[in-house]
């Protein structure tokens, strides 16, 4: 769960203990449609889903993944993208 801040940070905690901070190369972004633990995975743009900005913010000021990749996988388009990636740098 990804859609607060205190969930987020739950699993950075959770994430760290496991893995180890260093092992964190890279996240999977993308907002959704479909409520959590619904078992689809039906992406949105961000900020126009049930994850919302909360949790990415928190996220992405992490200062341990300021190297790690993201991977946008939303729904495609020049524009989209484009508007993605510019929310994604202004919350970073």
């Amino acid at each position: 769960d990804f859609s607060t801040a205190e969930s987020t940070l739950k699993f950075v905690a959770r994430a760290h203990r496991l893995f180890g901070a260093d092992a964190i190369a890279g996240f999977h972004l993308n907002d959704s449609r479909a409520k959590l633990g619904s078992g689809r995975e039906n992406h949105a743009n961000w900020g126009e889903g049930f994850l919302g900005l909360e949790g990415l913010k928190t996220l992405l000021s992490r200062s341990e993944f300021a190297d790690a990749l993201g991977i946008l996988e939303t729904p495609k388009s020049p524009e989209a993208d484009r508007q993605n990636l510019a929310l994604l740098r202004g919350l970073a």
